[in-house]
């Protein structure tokens, strides 16, 4: 997904919300959304690793296994 067609998503789906909804999306939401996303992702240390990557963490003995 591109950043355009996150911005025509977001902006559809604004608009099929209600006008207090609307309102929040734009007063708390947006506002906090960058932070919500970081510390999300921050407790997710192998977001966007192959499986790959994470095989080379294993114990030598699992790696060996999964990479047999």
């Amino acid at each position: 997904m591109t950043i355009n067609e996150l911005t025509a998503n977001r902006a559809i789906l604004i608009a099929a919300l209600q006008p207090e909804d609307q309102d929040y999306i734009h007063k708390t939401w947006q506002t906090k959304e960058d932070r919500i996303i970081y510390y999300y992702t921050k407790f997710y240390p192998n977001l966007g690793s192959t499986s790959s990557q994470r095989g080379e963490s294993y114990h030598p003995i699992m790696r060996e296994i999964t990479n047999g």
